[in-house]
């Protein structure tokens, strides 16, 4: 009984901290939902990092590397550091890693009035 009232708080606990993920060029999926490719799926290049504790400084993470909240660098060991993305920043990323190339080709192949209205767009910013 005690052990389940022990587990309970650590839930809420892990509920409440920041989602984080790092980008590993190295973790390559080629099959997802039953579909195979020849390249790897970009979304599946980022890996959750869980996070067990926080401090004024940084974020404790698992196998004790740490996140410093200033630099919000990921460290990994004493000198592998990796930058880290909020769900956003990973679904931006994803979205740019995307669409990018496809918009470019609809660009390049657009006439004189559709590039100034997106070079008009594009120069509001």
């Amino acid at each position: 009984m005690n052990t389940n009232k022990d587990q309970a708080p650590q839930c809420d606990k892990t509920a409440v901290m920041p989602c984080f993920y790092h980008f590993d060029v190295n973790r390559r999926v080629y099959e997802k939902d039953g579909i195979k490719r020849n390249a790897p799926f970009y979304d599946e290049h980022f890996v959750k990092i869980e996070i067990i504790e926080e401090t004024d400084k940084e974020y404790i993470c698992q196998f004790g590397r740490t996140i410093n909240k200033r630099s919000m660098l990921y460290k990994i060991d004493s000198s592998t550091r990796k930058n880290v993305f909020t769900e956003q920043e990973k679904e931006d990323d994803i979205y740019v890693n995307s669409k990018a190339h496809s918009l470019a080709e609809l660009v390049r192949k657009s006439d004189a009035n559709t590039l100034r209205e997106v070079e008009r767009l594009l120069s509001v910013k």
